[in-house]
């Protein structure tokens, strides 16, 4: 008789156990095939995906009145003009109007809010996504300049009754945080920084009969500047603040960057400057001529050069807006990055009044009745 002990269990792996190691394996081996995808090549290829999802395929037209103005925010296209501010949906349907007599219409997309003003007229709104209006002013004197940090927080230049220019910054809570009234000199540009913990302001100066400029900078917990950092004899076209720690400045002979401390970090100097943009997610682009030729450059947050593209033809437009840049040379409209990988271009007919582009990867090319858009 066979002699059986009941406490012992043999042990035999069993089949499906196997099986569910190998389809573990083989499921991780994908995913990790699927996030490398979309993270190499600077997220383009995810950008691609999110395009199919939200636009299709293909061109589409909007038609419309002329617009003054025009960006993209967050995937739909904005336009200002004298009816108002109006927003389009991906699909190119109307959104929401905001009535506003905007002559000379400017706009700035933030991350959540929108900023709408007329250039030398007296209004100007912050708006939320779904149209709510934050912030508007509309007794100030005529408006010099205007800006908004990603975060929502504005800074508005403007003429006072007894001084010559008057700041205004107001934090992300549309509270009214800070004000300079300048009595003795005009600030022509302005730019404040998320959190509005510094403002910059580009004050006008002629010393025996030269014209200067000279940045101002603020820290908003403290009555007088902090710095102030002479830019030459040039004039200064806008300015940009990169989170809290570095300030762009664009100016018709050189591109400057300067820290909040008043160092400067980086300056790039030329002869002409063709066309120019400082609203990458963390790049400006700048069209130039100088004794290297013809050259479309980008610079990152501390002013230093990424790349460099020679162009064929100084008769060109130049936008940015989050990782994506756009140029249209002629009738060529070429979508690119930072780092000027360009797709194939795409040929663009009719008198152009102007571009935007913005993520995830889109563009819209403006005419005197409407916009068309196109995809990489």
């Amino acid at each position: 008789m066979e002699n059986k002990n009941p406490k012992i269990i043999p042990f035999r792996q069993k089949v499906r156990d196997r099986r569910a190691i190998t389809v573990f394996a083989g499921v991780l081996a994908v995913l990790v095939l699927v996030l490398a995808f979309f993270v190499v090549d600077g997220g383009r290829n995810w950008d691609a995906v999110r395009r199919f999802l939200t636009y299709g395929r293909g061109e589409q037209r909007i038609d419309r009145g002329s617009a003054g103005h025009w960006t993209l925010w967050d995937g739909r296209l904005v336009t200002a003009g004298s009816d108002g501010v109006v927003c389009y949906t991906p699909g190119g349907d109307m959104d929401f109007v905001v009535s506003a007599d905007l002559s000379s219409p400017e706009l700035i997309a933030g991350n959540r809010t929108l900023l709408a003003y007329s250039a030398g007229g007296s209004r100007l709104v912050l708006l939320k996504d779904n149209g709510e209006i934050l912030l508007e002013l509309k007794d100030t004197g005529p408006i010099f300049d205007a800006h908004m940090s990603a975060d929502g927080a504005v800074c508005c230049l403007s003429s006072g009754e007894r001084d010559k220019t008057v700041l205004q910054v107001y934090d992300r809570r549309q509270l009214n945080c800070y004000t300079v009234r300048s009595d003795t000199r005009y600030l022509a540009r302005c730019a404040v920084s998320n959190g509005a913990r510094y403002v910059c302001a580009v004050a006008l100066e002629e010393e025996d009969g030269i014209f200067q400029s000279v940045a101002v900078i603020y820290n908003t917990d403290h009555e007088t500047p902090v710095a102030e950092v002479s830019l030459g004899n040039q004039m200064i076209y806008d300015v940009r603040f990169w989170d809290n720690n570095c300030i762009t400045l664009v100016g018709d002979s050189s591109l400057i960057t300067l820290n909040p401390a008043g160092d400067m970090l980086s300056q790039y100097a030329y002869d002409d400057l063709l066309a120019y943009t400082l609203y990458g997610e963390d790049f400006s682009a700048i069209a130039v001529g100088d004794e290297n030729g013809d050259n479309l450059l980008t610079f990152d947050q501390n002013g230093n050069l990424l790349a460099n593209l020679p162009l064929q033809s100084r008769e060109i437009r130049l936008t940015a807006g989050g990782k994506y840049l756009a140029l249209l040379s002629d009738d060529l409209l070429v979508l690119g990055n930072r780092m000027l990988s360009c797709g194939e271009g795409q040929t663009v007919s009719g008198v152009i009044s102007g571009l935007c582009v913005g993520d995830p990867g889109v563009c819209y090319v403006l005419d005197s009745r409407g916009a068309t858009r196109y995809l990489p």
